[in-house]
């Protein structure tokens, strides 16, 4: 299956363990890959990270109904 003209959502969450320096870049990546196969990304910044527990499965229900 080909991913041109395909767009994807890509939650991020900052840090996680990994440092907060790494997500940024890591997006640009994504981002760059996907526009070399004529695809497309848009990313929302889901907001706490899951290393300190500000993200919830509440979280995730209230991101899913959008």
């Amino acid at each position: 299956m080909s991913s041109a003209g395909r767009s994807y959502r890509l939650g991020v969450l900052l840090g996680d363990g990994i440092g907060p320096e790494i997500v940024p870049v890591s997006v640009r990546v994504v981002d760059a890959a996907l526009a070399a196969v004529g695809a497309g990304v848009s990313t929302r910044d889901l907001g706490g990270t899951a290393s300190t527990g500000e993200f919830t499965d509440a979280v995730v229900r209230r991101l899913a109904e959008r």
